[in-house]
């Protein structure tokens, strides 16, 4: 009996190494694709820019000034430039000159404080602010027949920011 079980051990121990060093049956292969990726650059305004305002009396001696910003996110690395309104009415660097048409008092905008267009922006891919400012030149009389004015009938109350890229 001893000599059966000696027997049968060594086949059972047989058995499972064969098991063990038999190969997979499973095969596999790999291949190689390409991604092909087509990105449209673009610049977006993030944070529109609020209303100028400006609070003045007739003849005042001191300049006016007001600001607000922007943020402008652009692809990164794309160049970009920022301009107000219709440039050709500007003074090119020295901002963007407005005579409102229901007060008759002029003002000038300009971007981050250098003129009426910022070239050679260039996008990161994150936010940029841009702060618009104004300032209404002293001593002015404007036009108003009552005690306050305000310019909600101006023609001209709206301002124009345009982003190139």
């Amino acid at each position: 009996m001893k000599k059966l079980f000696e027997g049968a051990s060594a086949l059972i121990v047989a058995l499972v190494a064969t098991l063990i060093a038999a190969p997979s049956l499973a095969a596999t292969t790999t291949a190689t694709f390409p991604v092909n990726i087509t990105l449209t650059s673009a610049c977006a305004v993030t944070t529109a820019p609020g209303a100028i305002g400006f609070t003045y009396t007739s003849m005042q001696t001191a300049a006016a000034t007001a600001s607000t910003t922007v943020g402008i996110e652009c692809t990164n690395t794309l160049p970009y430039s920022v301009s107000l309104g219709n440039t050709t009415l500007g003074i090119a660097g020295n901002g963007y000159s407005v005579t409102d048409t229901a007060t008759n008092l002029a003002y000038t905008l300009t971007l981050n404080g250098v003129g009426n267009d910022l070239t050679g922006q260039t996008g990161n891919g994150a936010v940029q602010t841009v702060t618009i400012g104004g300032t209404m030149a002293a001593n002015q009389a404007g036009t108003c027949a009552t005690a306050t004015c305000t310019n909600a009938t101006s023609t001209n109350l709206n301002q124009t920011l345009t982003i190139t890229y």
